[in-house]
């Protein structure tokens, strides 16, 4: 009888414990998976919240990188444009010299009319380009948006180096020598 009774003490006393436990479990295991799935729900909102921040700083970073490298590129451009406009003003008195000589300054003359073409398309593209620019800016898509701006960089840069050449030619073709009916002067 002892054996019934103890075991039963014993049986008696594991069902009260594990009654408490569950009983103070209960309520924490039933609200469980609810909580899991709001905590999640609220996780997914700040990790989503957290990347459209961080999009929205990549994108003002990049927008100001990108004003920054166009501002540099329109200071380069403009300043090549005022030296060919210089170099061209120059070469143009010279010519204007040399024709009081009777030089024949026709070849140098068609140089120059082709540089400052070319300088005239450099300006034109040049001043387009940071309306291009600021439209692409605001555009959703940087990448697409900016084909135009491309295509007015390229103008510029290829009008820019045309015209030096055409004012490298025009300068060789005022040397001594070439247009001067082979009279040469020693020194």
């Amino acid at each position: 009888m002892k054996q019934k009774k103890a075991s039963g003490t014993i049986f008696a006393a594991t069902l009260i414990t594990n009654l408490l436990i569950l009983s103070i479990a209960a309520p924490a295991l039933a609200q469980e998976p609810a909580t899991d799935a709001s905590q999640r729900e609220i996780r997914r909102e700040a990790t989503l919240q957290d990347r459209e921040e961080r999009q929205e700083t990549r994108r003002v970073e990049a927008e100001n990188r990108i004003r920054a490298h166009i501002g540099a590129m329109l200071r380069r451009f403009n300043a090549a444009i005022d030296w060919l406009e210089k170099i061209s003003e120059r070469i143009e008195s010279r010519i204007a010299k040399l024709k009081e000589d009777g030089v024949n300054t026709s070849e140098a003359e068609g140089y120059l009319n082709e540089a400052k073409t070319e300088i005239a398309e450099a300006k034109s593209a040049v001043s387009s380009l940071s309306e291009a620019a600021e439209e692409a800016l605001s555009a959703e898509s940087l990448r697409e948006a900016f084909q135009r701006v491309r295509e007015l960089v390229q103008t510029a840069r290829e009008s820019i180096k045309d015209a030096h050449a055409a004012l490298i030619k025009a300068v060789r073709s005022l040397k001594p020598g070439i247009n001067r009916g082979g009279e040469t002067e020693t020194p």
